[in-house]
């Protein structure tokens, strides 16, 4: 059963309360990340409470990487940052016995690491205005990780924009048959995965890079989250695009002298991410020395690892109303 939280005796802000003024004519910030279909936080009254959590709660066979997303508030309120609470225990996360997963100054919590198969996840948001020593608690969601024996299929997906600024010659060069990445150049690539539909469900991804002449020992290469939207006929040097808050994702590693691959979890759940939602932005790519990837068609690309849907389900499943209470 849902149930209102209450702030740990340990906390040093405010007990909580959401009679303040700030609470009481919040704003949801409509650039946050958010699911496709959702409506707008702008087109209806702002609640006292969190609403439209991503996972919904009672979701089942949810993904291994999924991304936790809830409302934002208004950042012109004040300094805000949230506590995300989340634990296989439901009393943990009610009575804040468990310690928080992630303390970030965004509406969402990308994991690190994949959620084991086949179990109930409890979490909880705390949102914390410093400004005006206010809190306020989410309820207590669930959603359940699919199982281990889901069948796994995959795609090949090739990017859609790609650049990166040259300061030799102070020029963008976008959409050719090579990105250089250096220390001193800034290089994205970026996909689009509107076709893929909301629903998709990973396993795991890979991104390929044929490149010239490779020692990854020494170039160190790495694919960063990006801040924003950007173009890649206007990349700059440092910005646009920017590191995002999800910082490095992966490191690459050479198979052979002409390749590159990068491959982790949080890549994966970032990729996820971007399919299902908005407010993801494509990757940098850095290095510690030059290197020039290829971009003609084929050589960069991104496979993905995906769960086919269950055979009981067209999509995500939400346990009914009374399941979704205990």
């Amino acid at each position: 059963m849902q149930r209102g939280l209450k702030p740990r005796k340990s906390c040093q802000t405010a007990v909580l309360r959401t009679t303040g003024e700030w609470w009481k004519n919040r704003q949801v910030d409509s650039s946050a990340p958010r699911r496709p279909g959702a409506p707008s936080p702008r087109d209806h009254p702002t609640p006292l409470e969190f609403r439209a959590p991503v996972p919904a709660t009672g979701t089942i066979d949810e993904s291994p990487f999924v991304t936790l997303m809830w409302d934002r508030l208004d950042p012109s309120a004040g300094a805000i940052h949230y506590q995300v609470y989340v634990s296989i225990d439901s009393e943990q996360v009610a009575s804040y016995t468990v310690p928080p997963l992630a303390r970030p100054s965004q509406s969402y919590y990308l994991p690190r690491a994949s959620w084991q198969k086949g179990t109930t996840y409890f979490w909880s948001v705390i949102a914390f205005n410093h400004s005006t020593d206010e809190q306020l608690a989410s309820p207590v969601w669930r959603f359940q990780i699919l199982p281990e024996d889901t069948p796994i299929d995959s795609v090949t997906v090739l990017p859609s924009q790609w650049g990166f600024y040259n300061p030799l010659r102070m020029t963008n060069d976008c959409m050719n048959d090579r990105v250089v990445c250096a220390p001193d150049r800034n290089a994205a690539i970026g996909w689009n995965f509107g076709s893929l539909g909301s629903g998709f469900r990973l396993a795991g991804v890979k991104l390929r890079m044929s490149s010239v002449l490779v020692d990854g020992s020494t170039v160190s290469p790495t694919v960063w989250s990006a801040s924003g939207p950007w173009s890649a006929c206007a990349i700059s040097n440092p910005a646009p695009p920017s590191p995002g808050p999800d910082g490095m994702l992966a490191s690459g590693v050479a198979p052979d002298r002409y390749q590159l691959e990068f491959s982790s979890d949080a890549l994966t759940a970032h990729v996820e991410a971007s399919i299902r939602g908005t407010g993801f932005y494509g990757y940098l790519l850095r290095s510690g020395s030059p290197i020039t990837y290829i971009t003609t068609p084929g050589a960069a690309s991104l496979r993905l690892y995906y769960y086919r849907e269950p055979q009981t389900s067209s999509n995500l499943r939400v346990a009914d109303a009374d399941e979704g209470s205990r």
